[in-house]
């Protein structure tokens, strides 16, 4: 049965010793712990990313009722590079956890 990764994270050096126990490499661990700190970060990265697109989203409708056209196509340019920005870190995080 595989163990849970909260398991692994709140008990490192217990996962550890069972490893040597079963006569595997326990370096495996830090490895694992590695890949997830990786993902947990670069999730939050893109989650913020998202936020500020989402609200730039917002942003754009009011400022369109509001006829500043002006504003609300910076913000579409500003939102265009989020997009990209987004799909990258999305990309990356795949190749982080797939190589």
């Amino acid at each position: 049965m595989p163990l849970d990764i909260t398991f692994i994270r709140k008990n490192p050096d217990l996962v550890k010793e069972s490893e040597t126990k079963r006569f595997r490499v326990p370096t495996i661990i830090d490895t694992i712990l590695q890949l997830d700190d990786n993902w947990r970060t670069m999730t939050w990265q893109i989650d913020l990313l998202r936020k500020e697109k989402n609200s730039n989203q917002k942003q754009i409708a009011l400022f369109y009722k509001l006829k500043e056209h002006k504003k609300a196509n910076e913000l579409k340019e500003k939102n265009i590079v989020l997009v990209k920005q987004i799909s990258e870190y999305e990309e990356e995080k795949k190749i982080s956890l797939y190589g």
